[in-house]
C-alpha cells in the first residue's frame, strides 16, 4: 500500500525563511521599490521571467500601507486567481510559488485546508493569518539589491572586455595573415595557439577569462610580427667587410645603422671588451660596438678559437632549417639568429643574455641550436632549463658543447649511410 503525503513539504531552508518573515522590520522600504527589485531579480539568475512575472504580480496584490511599520503585507489570493492574472493555469502558478519559496523571496503561511484568509479577533485585529508572505521580501532587499548591482556590474565588464577581445582577434587575424612568409613551423605553432584560444572563449564566459583570452591574443601578435620584422631586417640588412680580420670567422658584419669613427682605433674584434645583448640588435652591437661604449655589466667570456665547420653544426642539427626556413651559412649569421632562436624554443631574455656572458656568443649559439634539435627529437622539454643547466656545466668546467655536436653528426652520418643499404 502506498503512503502518500499531505501537506506543503518542509525544509531547514523554508523554516529559516519563515522565521525570517515573522523578524522583519516594516516601514524601510516601499511596495515601489519592492516591485523593480522584483522585475530586476532574473538579471542575477536566482528566478526566470515567468517567477519574477508573479513576484511582481505579488507585490503589486497588497496595499501599499502594508509595507509600512506595523503593517502585514500578505497576499490571501488563490492560485487559480493569481494563474489568470499572470496567464498561467493553476498547478502551474502552485509550482511558481513553491520554487519562489525555495529561493527566499516568499514565506508561505499554510492553514489545514490550504485556504488563504485572515481570522480577526472581537477587536478586529487580524489573530491568525493564513496566505503568501511577502515580509522575508522586504528582509533581503538589500541583499538583493547588492546581487542585481553586482550583475550589472558583471555584464558591462564582460561586454567590455568581449569588445577588447574581438578587436585583439581581429587584429591577430591581419598579422597572421601578413606573415605567411614565415618558417611553416612558427606559423602552424601560433595557428594553433590562436585556435585554442577561439575554441575556449565564448561571450557568456567571464569577463576575467575574456581579458585574459585578449592579452594572449595581443602577446600572439606581437610576437608573430616581431619575429616576422625581425626575418625581414635581417633580410634587409646587407654585408660589409670588416675593418679588422683576426680570425676567419670575422668576416663580415651587419651593422650599417650605428654611427662609428673611420679611424681603426673605433672597431673592435667580436671578442674584446664588453657586449651589450638586445634583441634583434645582438648581432650587431656584437660586431661593431665601439671601445669603450658599452656600460653593461655583462662580460662575455673569451671564445677559444673553433676548428668545428658551421656546415658540421648544420649537419648535428638539422632542426635548425626547418625553424628558421633556411640553414645558417656562417658563425656570424647564426649569431645573428641567437635571439630568434631563443624566442622561436622559449629561452627567457635573462637566460639568453646570461649564456652568451658564460659561453661566449658563438658557444651560445650552438647550445642554442642543440637545444632545438634535441627538442626536436623530444629529449627535453623545458628548453631554459636546460640551457641553465649548459650554464651550470660551464662555470663547473664540465660542458663539452664541441664534443655533443660531433658526436650527433657522426650519429647523423651512420645513420644516412645505412639508409641505401636498407
Amino acid at each position: 500500500m502506498t503512503t502518500y503525503s499531505r501537506g506543503r513539504r518542509q525544509t531547514d531552508a523554508r523554516a529559516h525563511y519563515r522565521k525570517m518573515a515573522e523578524e522583519a522590520e516594516l516601514g524601510a522600504v516601499t511596495r515601489s521599490q519592492l516591485q523593480v527589485l522584483a522585475k530586476d531579480l532574473p538579471q542575477t539568475g536566482l528566478v526566470n521571467s515567468t517567477e519574477a512575472m508573479l513576484l511582481v504580480t505579488l507585490v503589486h496584490s497588497a496595499p501599499s500601507p502594508q509595507f509600512e511599520a506595523g503593517g502585514l503585507p500578505i497576499v490571501f489570493k488563490s492560485n487559480a486567481t493569481l494563474g489568470f492574472e499572470i496567464g498561467k493555469t493553476p498547478n502551474h502558478t502552485g509550482a511558481l510559488l513553491s520554487r519562489l519559496f525555495d529561493a527566499g523571496l516568499i514565506a508561505m503561511r499554510d492553514s489545514g485546508n490550504y485556504k488563504r484568509f485572515a481570522r480577526r479577533d472581537d477587536a478586529g485585529n487580524v489573530a491568525a493569518v493564513s496566505g503568501i508572505d511577502l515580509r522575508v521580501l522586504v528582509a533581503r532587499y538589500r541583499e538583493l539589491s547588492a546581487l542585481v548591482a553586482k550583475a550589472r556590474s558583471d555584464r558591462n565588464a564582460r561586454e567590455a572586455a568581449w569588445s577588447e577581445y574581438r578587436g585583439a582577434v581581429r587584429q591577430l587575424h591581419l598579422v597572421l595573415s601578413s606573415v605567411e612568409d614565415l618558417a611553416c613551423r612558427i606559423l602552424a605553432t601560433l595557428k594553433r595557439r590562436f585556435n585554442i584560444i577561439l575554441a575556449n572563449v565564448s561571450k557568456k564566459s567571464t569577463a576575467a577569462r575574456i581579458g585574459r583570452a585578449a592579452r594572449l591574443c595581443r602577446w600572439l601578435a606581437e610576437r608573430a610580427y616581431g619575429l616576422n620584422k625581425g626575418r625581414e631586417d635581417s633580410l634587409a640588412s646587407g654585408k660589409i667587410m670588416s675593418r679588422t680580420l683576426e680570425t676567419r670567422d670575422h668576416i663580415q658584419t651587419t651593422n650599417l645603422n650605428q654611427l662609428v669613427s673611420c679611424s681603426e682605433e673605433a672597431w673592435r674584434p667580436a671578442n674584446a671588451g664588453p657586449v651589450i645583448l638586445n634583441g634583434a640588435s645582438f648581432a650587431r652591437r656584437a660586431w661593431d660596438e665601439r671601445r669603450g661604449e658599452a656600460k653593461s655589466s655583462l662580460r662575455t667570456r673569451p671564445e677559444p678559437g673553433r676548428a668545428m665547420q658551421i656546415e658540421t653544426l648544420t649537419a648535428a642539427c638539422p632542426a635548425l632549417k626547418s625553424w628558421l626556413g633556411a640553414a645558417p651559412t656562417s658563425w656570424p649569421a647564426l649569431i645573428d639568429k641567437y635571439p630568434l632562436l631563443c624566442v622561436l624554443v622559449g629561452i627567457s631574455a635573462d637566460a639568453r643574455d646570461h649564456a652568451a656572458s658564460v659561453l661566449g656568443q658563438t658557444g651560445a649559439a650552438m647550445a642554442a641550436a642543440l637545444i632545438i634539435e634535441r627538442r626536436e627529437a623530444g629529449e627535453i622539454k623545458s628548453a631554459g632549463g636546460f640551457m641553465r643547466a649548459l650554464i651550470e656545466r660551464a662555470k663547473n668546467g664540465n660542458l663539452h658543447l664541441e664534443k655533443s655536436i660531433y658526436a650527433r653528426a657522426k650519429m647523423r652520418l651512420e645513420v644516412a649511410r645505412k639508409v641505401p643499404d636498407s
